[in-house]
């Protein structure tokens, strides 16, 4: 903020204590006038004494706030012109403004019942109740108008209030909600209903109705003013938080909202904030964790209640790099790490493309799933054309880096699908025969001219035994009981 901007703060806000206090004397006119002139009090209405006192008053403590106010500024002056934030002690400087003024104007009204008193021994032949009316009459206006400069003090600083508390724990110097709706009441009912009852009590209604009327009239003005301004203060910040709920709704994580209050409506917004950050955050790690696992597996591990898998059928898809150790030997570690990337960046392109998921990236090979964890009934042969498609791209990848290949296992089988682990820590994978074949296949296929080596349930369980690919015998794969009809591309 601009020196000037807070200098025009400053000047806005002294104007405004002024006016709402201001608005505060009216009923004292009402009564000095109009009530000692149809209550019959014994001085003259047109008493300079009178007429003089509301004014008189409030001149010293005028000149007293004024200078406090112009002290506090400069405190505030002091961070507001840079770019640093508040320390806590000079936020709760600027947060006690609206309180500290508040107390200075009803030091002003307890100091003009004195004047009153000594009015009213100067003036009045007989003070009973009329004296009490008097003093009534002033502490009316001392409601108002300390009602009148909390609200207006506070809505004043609001653009301040949002660098002030904008991470930091409200404090006690706020006023809160139903304090500033009870402030409402007693300056926009509550005073116009005692002075009616005192006015009546002891006094001809004929008499007293100019009055009356007078007093009511005000009271409808100032109490829609007040109502107003402390319904504003209150519905404009949750007005603000609301529509900012509303585009967190409609998908916009970075909403947010300034933190302009220092109580309820404070810890409200500040909540709101935390929340919109909470779920940025989880939407951020929900991302990575789906860059991990996949986004299906990731919507499932999200709502997963605890470890444990199903079996169905599915076919897995093995790829392997051929010959990467020698490759290591030979190659820079950037070399490898950027050839293996490559790979990967193709498994996962072909495999989503015909639907399937990369479970795991395991050293420099990748597991992938079809039919799992979504069942799609034609798995095995959405796998053979992954498998297909892979391989033309690892043919691309040896013009890039001379050397390369890579070899591809497909096999199809009753597996076990789910979260394996602790509680602690879990992944999802697939755990059966068909997984064990599909890696023994791969071992096989590095020796092969086609890289390519498909298990006989794949081709059956695609319906393809015709067209696309050819028998290529029947091996013994370590571990297996029986030997294991393969398929390779034609």
């Amino acid at each position: 903020m601009a020196p000037e901007d807070v200098v025009a703060l400053r000047n806005r806000l002294w104007i405004r204590y002024l006016v709402v206090n201001l608005i505060g004397i009216v009923p004292l006119l009402l009564y000095f006038g109009l009530g000692a002139r149809y209550f019959v009090l014994t001085a003259s209405y047109t008493s300079p004494s009178v007429w003089i006192l509301p004014f008189g008053v409030y001149v010293p403590p005028w000149l007293f706030v004024r200078r406090q106010l112009w002290k506090r500024f400069r405190v505030i002056e002091t961070w507001a012109t840079t770019d640093r934030d508040p320390t806590p002690d000079e936020a709760h400087e600027l947060i006690d403004l609206p309180r500290a003024l508040t107390v200075y104007a009803f030091g002003h009204w307890v100091w003009s019942v004195g004047w009153a008193i000594y009015s009213g021994l100067v003036n009045f032949d007989h003070l009973g109740v009329q004296l009490v009316r008097v003093c009534v009459a002033i502490l009316m206006g001392s409601m108002i108008g300390c009602s009148l400069t909390y609200l207006a003090t506070e809505d004043a600083l609001r653009s301040l209030y949002i660098r002030a508390l904008s991470d930091r724990a409200t404090t006690n110097s706020s006023v809160g909600v139903r304090p500033r709706l009870i402030m409402a009441w007693v300056a926009g009912a509550a005073t116009y209903f005692v002075a009616i009852g005192l006015t009546v009590n002891g006094f001809p209604l004929a008499r007293s109705a100019p009055f009356l009327y007078g007093i009511c009239a005000f009271g409808l003005a100032v109490g829609a003013i007040v109502t107003v301004s402390a319904a504003r203060s209150v519905a404009r910040p949750l007005d603000v938080v609301s529509a900012a709920l509303a585009r967190v709704e409609g998908g916009d994580l970075d909403a947010s909202v300034p933190v302009d209050d220092a109580g309820e409506v404070g810890r409200l917004q500040m909540g709101f904030n935390r929340m919109a950050a909470g779920l940025r955050e989880r939407d951020r790690l929900e991302k990575l964790f789906a860059r991990h696992v996949g986004p299906d597996v990731a919507k499932r591990a999200i709502a997963a209640t605890g470890l444990g898998g199903v079996h169905i059928e599915a076919t897995v898809l093995f790829v392997d790099i051929i010959g990467s150790t020698a490759l290591a030997a030979e190659r820079p570690p950037e070399a490898i790490v950027a050839m293996v990337n490559a790979l990967f960046e193709d498994v996962i392109r072909g495999v989503a493309a015909c639907g399937g998921l990369v479970n795991q990236f395991q050293g420099d090979g990748a597991l992938c799933i079809f039919g799992a964890p979504i069942e799609i009934p034609d798995h095995a042969a959405r796998a053979l054309t992954a498998a297909a498609l892979l391989r033309q791209d690892i043919v691309g990848l040896a013009g890039v880096y001379p050397g390369f290949d890579a070899a591809i296992g497909v096999s199809t089988g009753q597996v076990v699908a789910g979260d394996v682990g602790t509680e602690d820590r879990a992944e999802y994978t697939v755990i059966g025969d068909a997984a064990n074949e599909a890696a023994r296949l791969t071992d096989q296929a590095k020796a092969r001219p086609s890289r390519v080596l498909v298990s006989e349930t794949t081709i059956r369980a695609a319906g393809v035994l015709d067209g696309g690919w050819v028998p290529a015998g029947a091996l013994e794969l370590r571990g297996r009981p029986r030997p294991t009809g393969v398929y390779e591309p034609e």
